[in-house]
C-alpha cells in the first residue's frame, strides 16, 4: 500500500514539474508613438501656469499673513489631475519658492487655534483624473520688500518643464 501511494505521489510530482517548465509564448503588442520635437529654448521656457506633462497646476497667487507675530507667505495653487488614476499635488509636484533668489523655508501653520488643520493639508489631497483643486502652501518670509519667485516642477520626471511666477508685494 505504502508503495503505490509512493508511486503516486511521485507521478504527481512529476507531471506538476514538467507543468512548470512548460514553454510559454508572450506576444508583444507594437506601439507606435508620435514625438514632437520643438524647438529646445522654447521647451525649456518657464511658463505661468499651464501642462507639466499629465498635470496642470496654475499658481493663482501669492499673500502675506502674520501668524504669532511671524511674517508667513501663503501660497496658493489650482492643480488638475490628467494622470489616469487619483493623486495629490504633494506626490505631483516639486515647489520651490525663492525671496530676492534665496528659497524660504517651508512652514506648517495652523488655520486656527482650535483645530489642527493646516493650509498645507490640501496638498495631501488625493483627487481623481480630471478633476481640480484648489491648494495652499506656506512658507517663512524674510521681508516683504524683496522679490518673490514660485517655481513648479514635476516631482518624480522632467517631463513638462517648470512653471515659474515672480511676485512683489
Amino acid at each position: 500500500m505504502k508503495k503505490v501511494l509512493i508511486a503516486i505521489l511521485l507521478l504527481v510530482l512529476t507531471l506538476g514539474f514538467t507543468g512548470c517548465f512548460g514553454k510559454k509564448e508572450v506576444k508583444q503588442e507594437k506601439q507606435s508613438k508620435t514625438v514632437k520635437t520643438e524647438d529646445k529654448a522654447a521647451e525649456d521656457k518657464e511658463k505661468k501656469d499651464g501642462d507639466l506633462g499629465n498635470i496642470d497646476v496654475a499658481i493663482k497667487g501669492v499673500e502675506s499673513i502674520v501668524v504669532d507675530g511671524e511674517d508667513i507667505l501663503l501660497v496658493t495653487f489650482d492643480f488638475t489631475n490628467n494622470t489616469g488614476e487619483s493623486t495629490s499635488f504633494y506626490m505631483e509636484t516639486m515647489v520651490t519658492v525663492f525671496q530676492d533668489g534665496v528659497e524660504l523655508e517651508e512652514e506648517y501653520v495652523y488655520i486656527s487655534e482650535d483645530s489642527y488643520e493646516t493650509y498645507d493639508e490640501s496638498t495631501d489631497t488625493d483627487i481623481m483624473d480630471g478633476k481640480t483643486l484648489e491648494v495652499q502652501k506656506t512658507y517663512a518670509l524674510r521681508n516683504k520688500e524683496d522679490l518673490i519667485t514660485v517655481e513648479v516642477s514635476r516631482a518624480w520626471s522632467d517631463e513638462g518643464g517648470k512653471i515659474s511666477e515672480e511676485f512683489e508685494f
